[in-house]
């Protein structure tokens, strides 16, 4: 779920990972909350991605795509789509 939210970051007991992004996010206007779920999270780290590139790029996927909510199936068809997005999040978050 990606919804507005001031910047932070938290776990989630179990339940997946909540970061908040904003200065992060390439081209970002308005700070973001996105919570991952373990799947998301699993994805990231078998790519190599921190948890906050990854995070970063998700937001830039809702934002791009207008999508309050960002699912794993979502990210599955959507990925390919923004590579350059991927690129510029994880320069930002080195």
């Amino acid at each position: 779920m990606i919804k507005p939210k001031a910047l932070g970051m938290a776990a989630s007991l179990g339940l997946g990972l909540v970061l908040g992004v904003g200065m992060l996010v390439p081209k970002a206007s308005v700070a973001q909350t996105v919570t991952m779920d373990d799947a998301m999270i699993e994805r990231c780290d078998a790519e190599g991605i921190s948890p906050e590139a990854c995070a970063c790029w998700f937001v830039a996927i809702g934002e791009a795509e207008g999508l309050d909510e960002l699912s794993e199936s979502d990210v599955d068809e959507l990925a390919p789509y923004y590579q350059e997005e991927l690129a510029a999040c994880i320069e930002a978050n080195e």
